[in-house]
């Protein structure tokens, strides 16, 4: 079967950072960073999650396959063609080590930023406060593969903004899809998307036409990874045998969601 022309758009949440280890603590809102770095576990996350993605030359091998088949499990190798990063340092690092290891350059992406924005705590006021964000300097030292636009105000892409709401975040999620879909439907480019799992939540919802509530929520944890195949709905899933029959295809098929079986148990998190 010869499938039409979709777009595998991978979704991995950024690899363990200083926050993350420190969920659970009593002192989490004092203790936590604007801008975290990986801890040593989401380092080794990070490399373990780049050694699926770029694979092994057995993989390599059967790619002249991959634009044959749905490949749903990346047997024959994931092939990824376009990589976006937000601007936060978790996920500048986690996106740079996957880049080293699969020789791409790496594009920012600031509208793929965590839910919130790049902001402070003031335990004074109790509040949040936003800060200016990283500058391009700081991107340049965090990663040598990144991309960034010439635009960038100079002190700092955030720019002390106030916390993003639901709202400006759901909207944010439609303009990263259409923004997607513009760029990417009705191809076969493989774009991978290193970005936050709260943002996951929003995103997800715009793919699949749900409304964000405060009672639903799609885990992606540390380092994980899912792929959402999006066509235009003319492919079909063959039937089990000759006397089934063919069932018409989607426009969005979730291939699978929250993958961690490149991670070993101590490292999920």
């Amino acid at each position: 079967m010869v499938l039409s022309p979709t777009m595998q758009l991978y979704f991995a949440r950024h690899a363990e950072s200083f926050n993350n280890g420190l969920e659970g603590h009593a002192d989490y809102y004092t203790r936590r960073k604007a801008e975290p770095g990986l801890t040593d576990r989401g380092r080794a996350q990070a490399a373990r999650l780049a050694a699926l993605i770029v694979g092994d030359a057995e993989r390599h091998s059967h790619a002249c396959r991959h634009r044959r088949s749905r490949n749903p499990w990346n047997h024959e190798g994931f092939e990824i063609s376009h990589m976006y990063c937000s601007f936060q340092r978790r996920a500048v690092e986690t996106a740079t080590v996957i880049a080293e290891a699969a020789d791409m350059d790496l594009a920012g992406w600031p509208d793929i930023h965590e839910c919130g924005g790049v902001v402070d705590y003031d335990s004074a006021d109790r509040k949040f406060h936003g800060t200016a964000g990283a500058t391009a300097t700081d991107l340049a030292e965090w990663s040598p593969r990144l991309i960034i636009d010439d635009s960038m105000d100079p002190d700092g892409w955030w720019g002390h903004r106030t916390m993003e709401s639901r709202d400006g975040s759901a909207d944010r999620a439609d303009r990263v899809y259409r923004k997607l879909l513009e760029s990417h439907g009705g191809t076969d480019d493989r774009v991978l998307l290193v970005s936050h799992s709260m943002f996951y939540v929003f995103f997800i919802c715009r793919v699949l036409n749900l409304t964000f509530g405060s009672e639903l929520w799609f885990t992606l944890n540390n380092a994980a990874l899912t792929r959402l195949d999006i066509g235009d709905g003319d492919d079909y899933e063959p039937g089990m045998d000759a006397g089934w029959q063919k069932l018409p295809g989607l426009p969005v098929r979730v291939t699978y969601m929250n993958r961690l079986d490149h991670l070993p148990v101590e490292l999920v998190s």
